[in-house]
């Protein structure tokens, strides 16, 4: 089995445009609902609205978590629309980021240790056999 090579791994490269671009997404949204904080933040209001209407409340973090069921669902509908899984990638990203606020870890560090890329997950499955 030849060794794997990350520079010929097209599907790598295509996962990291869906990420760039979710990054540009999120910038845009932060300069055109978030003024002038600059930081796309909607998820405080939008808990609270749901909450207000159906009795239900949820922490930031599920609130971008439920947003993101919103993208899978959508990504399995209809023709492929792209948007879903960079608007998905960021959605992740931004209840990542709040589950680190609500849960007191600071920002930039990690409780469990480094975190193991897919690379890495790659490269210890071929080492497996």
């Amino acid at each position: 089995m030849p060794e794997y090579d990350p520079s010929t791994d097209t599907t790598m490269s295509i996962a990291h445009s869906i990420l760039e671009t979710a990054q540009v997404h999120m910038r845009d949204r932060a300069s055109t609902y978030d003024k002038p904080h600059g930081r796309e933040r909607s998820i405080d209001r939008t808990v609270e609205m749901f909450a207000a209407l159906t009795g239900i409340e949820m922490t930031r973090e599920q609130g971008w978590m439920f947003m993101a069921c919103l993208k899978m669902v959508r990504a399995q509908s209809g023709s492929l629309r792209m948007d879903s899984y960079e608007d998905g990638a960021a959605y992740m990203a931004l209840a990542g980021e709040s589950a680190m606020e609500e849960r007191g870890v600071p920002l930039g560090t990690m409780d469990e240790g480094p975190v193991e890329t897919t690379l890495d997950v790659k490269v210890r499955r071929k080492n497996a056999f």
